[in-house]
Formats: structure tokens, sequence, C-alpha cells
């Protein structure tokens, strides 16, 4: 029996949410190397392909998100409605899908004001899981949220922060008989903690991977596999932007001549010595910028590749395809949403028993353990084109 493996992803996600959410915005001490001292006049220009893609995989994820409960409820249904419509549904969705696929991990919080049950999207460095259950799920966790902590349990809250008024919860666990919670000493000018029962006997958190990482609870970023990559995508495109800059205006090779009197005004005439030599030198010829553009194709369809994302999805490619060949072209892009769908979908059932849960307890209803949900999606390869249809896919 292998020896058990520590998970080094728990320690490590902070600093790699940085870096990627770096990486994403195209800044550019994450997108470019130095690998020289800077040239006079170098280009140092980020094109910024990653956000792009990424952009299209977690569209890919969301389209045609729908939410039905199982078993037909009427009040569930119309409680889980409202819910969506209070959050917004498909931007709230999208927003968690593509903060997932940066940041490797996604999460939402399901909340309440006045009365009205919502959710919204939770980045995954304010969630630490305080306990995980046999399941794999999260047994206890603690949450930032703006200006208080919350530390949840499926029996307690505790809640420290100028906001803890604002949960709508039984009595203080002290008057029910049961223990409160660990908590840290509140800092100096912070509200103490205060703890309360748990009035819906679920975790308001669902946290989820963007993809499965061996050995760990924690999910895998889109960029990390893409990243040198683009690096060396940026190196090339730059290097060769400045050899374009350069021969615009070349430097001048000249023996025997003072190099003074060689001036660039309009109309100027130049004079020189007897045996003088003055060419122009060529650092980019048709061969030389042969190379730098194939390379840079080259390094672009890695880039693709590695990201399973086709030139089809950018509109590239033969636009007379058959339904069948066009389904083959979106095939990396179609597989990878499969499985980020998995994972999404199964978030969002939790998220959706939370919401009709909460929306019970808050509303005095009874739904009958009516939680269950049935989430779907629509054909990731466009309908109608070429006559292919597809099936609307289902988690």
């Amino acid at each position: 029996m292998r020896p058990k493996s520590t998970d080094t992803r728990e320690y490590e996600r902070f600093a790699a949410y940085a870096a990627n959410e770096a990486f994403y915005r195209g800044e550019p001490g994450a997108q470019l190397t130095l690998l020289s001292t800077p040239k006079r006049d170098e280009v140092r220009a980020v094109f910024n392909y990653a956000r792009d893609i990424l952009n299209k995989h977690a569209a890919a994820t969301v389209n045609g998100l729908e939410c039905r409960v199982l078993q037909q409820d009427e009040d569930a249904q119309r409680e889980l409605d409202d819910a969506l419509r209070n959050s917004s549904a498909y931007t709230t969705d999208f927003t968690t899908a593509l903060n997932a696929c940066v940041l490797g991990d996604g999460a939402f919080y399901v909340s309440h004001l006045d009365g009205q049950v919502f959710y919204r999207t939770l980045h995954p460095g304010d969630v630490e899981v305080l306990e995980w259950r046999a399941d794999g799920q999260p047994e206890r966790v603690m949450v930032q949220l703006d200006d208080r902590i919350e530390t949840w349990s499926r029996e307690s809250v505790s809640i420290e922060g100028p906001s803890s008024r604002q949960l709508a919860a039984p009595a203080p666990l002290e008057r029910s008989g049961i223990p409160v919670p660990a908590s840290e000493p509140p800092q100096a000018g912070s509200s103490p903690a205060q703890s309360y029962l748990n009035p819906y006997g679920l975790l308001p958190v669902v946290v989820f991977p963007n993809w499965p990482r061996p050995g760990s609870h924690w999910g895998d970023s889109t960029l990390e596999h893409i990243k040198a990559a683009c690096r060396l995508l940026n190196e090339r495109i730059d290097l060769l932007m400045w050899l374009v800059r350069v021969q615009g205006n070349p430097p001048i090779k000249a023996l025997g001549v003072e190099t003074t009197v060689l001036r660039t005004d309009p109309g100027e005439i130049w004079s020189a010595p007897a045996g003088a030599q003055l060419e122009l030198v060529r650092l980019l010829d048709a061969e030389t910028a042969g190379i730098h553009i194939d390379t840079i194709k080259l390094l672009l369809q890695v880039v693709k590749e590695l990201s399973n994302t086709p030139s089809v999805a950018y509109g590239i490619g033969n636009t007379e395809l058959s339904g069948r060949a066009l389904e083959l072209s979106y095939m990396p892009m179609t597989q990878a949403a499969s499985v980020r769908r998995g994972f999404f979908g199964e978030a969002v059932r939790q998220r959706n028993r939370i919401i009709l849960r909460m929306a019970e307890v808050l509303h005095r209803l009874d739904l009958s353990g009516h939680y269950e949900t049935t989430v779907t999606f629509a054909p990731v390869l466009p309908i109608g084109l070429n006559g292919s249809t597809g099936s609307p896919g289902s988690s």
C-alpha cells in the first residue's frame, strides 16, 4: 500500500489563485519572459490568447443551463425560479464557471435578503474547509464575506463581524444546550463572534473543482497547461514586431565615412569620400520572417491543442463542413465541456438543494423533501449549422 500523500494544493492554492488571476488579466510580469537585457525600442506587448480561450470554455460550460425540480412540485419550482431570478442566474453562473477555469476551483454562496433567497459567486480563496467528510464533501467551512467571517457546520454557525445581526437564525447556541464552536478571540475593534443553530441543516457554501487534480480535494486551472506556450508565443510575436520596427528604419553600415554627415532630413543629399561604402543592414528578410511566422503558428496551435480549443471555434476553417465533420472539429471542446459540466452540474444541484431548503425555512413551507433538481445544458455545437442538431447534455 502506497504511503499517504500530502495534498500540496491545499497549501499552495492561494498563491496559485493570485498567479492565475494575473495571467488571465494579461499582466506583463505574468505573461512575458525576459531572457536578456532589454533591447532599445524593444516591443513588450501581451497578446492575451489565454483570456479569450477561457472565456470560450466558460461560455461552453454554462450554455443553455436549465434547472427543474425533479418531483414537479409547483411550490418548489416557484421558489427555485425566484431564487434564480434574484441571482441574475446566467451572469452569475457564467462568472462562477469562468472563475473555476481561471483559478482551478469555483464556489457558490447561498443567502437571503429581506426574505428573498439568492446565490452569488464566491472566490475560492475566501473559503477555508476546516473538515472534510468521508465522501469528499466539506463538513465545516469558514467563509470570508465582505466585513464578516462565518464558520458553518450542519449543526451550527458562528459569525464574527458587524453584520452578524443580519442572520435570520434561532436563539444562540448557549440557550439550546449545544456547545459553542471554538473561535479565535476577536481582534481589537471587531465585534465578538455570535453563535447560532443552523436552521437549514446544510452548508450554504458549495465548492467544486474545474478539473480533477489527483490526490487533492481541489481542482486544476485551465491555465496551468498553456502558460509556457503562451509565454513563448508572446515572446516570439514581440521579437517579430521588434524586427519589423527596426527594419522600417534600418541601421546603416558605413565604412570610410564620418557618421555625423549622414542626415535623414527630407531631401537630404549624402556626399561621401571616394571609396566609402554605405549599405543598409537587413535584419529581416523573407526567410527570417518565415521562420518567425511558422514558429508563431506552431506555438498558437500548441496553445489551442493543450486547451482543447479547435480553430473552428474562432470561425477559422472550412465553412462548408458537414454536420458530422463539424461535430468532429468541435470534439476537443465538447469533451472538455462534458468533464467541466459534470463537476459544475453537481455543484448546481447542491446549490439548488440549499436554495429550496432555505426557502422552506424562511417562508414556512412544506416541500416534503423535494430538494432534488435536474440540471440540463444545451449542446456545445451550435444547433442548426449544416443540419447538425445534437442533443442537450444533462447532469
